[in-house]
């Protein structure tokens, strides 16, 4: 059943996704039971399942005080491939907004972004570097890095700051 009132934090949002927006095709877990981590004063979830792999969510204040949520699927092993999305709520549906939020970035920025913070040891990946977008739990910035399990250390490539109306790509 979903509430009679105006959904107004991350979790209210969260119950209102499309099922296809959080999990893999096929896993339609139980939403109290997918939730690892349930930070609602910072605008924060985490989900995990019977998938490899997990989901956050989180929510974005706009200027003008309305919310943009962000959800990251990441299905893994040994790689995570990942869904970036941000949508809006319109009050009976959700807009896609991912395009107009978020700056582009190519290969070959993470490429040059890595090769730039690479260090002697380090794995070297060429054009191909295995990186993910990471949610915060904590303030309004969007990380994108060297994913974990390939790297003996955490290597951030680029942030994407949010300045109440779209993220602006800090390298």
């Amino acid at each position: 059943s979903l509430p009679q009132r105006a959904p107004s934090d991350v979790l209210d949002f969260y119950l209102l996704l499309p099922a296809e927006c959080l999990f893999p095709e096929g896993v339609r877990p139980d939403r109290e039971q997918a939730l690892k981590i349930k930070d609602v004063p910072n605008g924060y979830l985490r989900l995990e399942g019977t998938w490899e792999g997990y989901t956050e969510v989180a929510l974005f204040r706009k200027a003008d005080g309305s919310a943009l949520i962000g959800v990251i699927l990441s299905e893994c092993g040994p790689g995570c491939e990942q869904k970036v999305r941000f949508l809006e709520w319109g009050g009976a549906d959700w807009r896609d907004r991912t395009g107009e939020v978020l700056p582009e970035v190519t290969p070959a920025m993470l490429a040059a972004a890595y090769r730039a913070r690479k260090e002697s040891g380090d794995e070297d990946f060429g054009q191909d570097v295995p990186a993910v977008y990471v949610l915060p739990r904590r303030g309004t910035t969007v990380r994108i890095q060297v994913q974990p399990e390939f790297s003996q250390r955490e290597i951030i490539l680029f942030e994407l700051k949010w300045n109440r109306q779209r993220f602006e790509l800090k390298p």
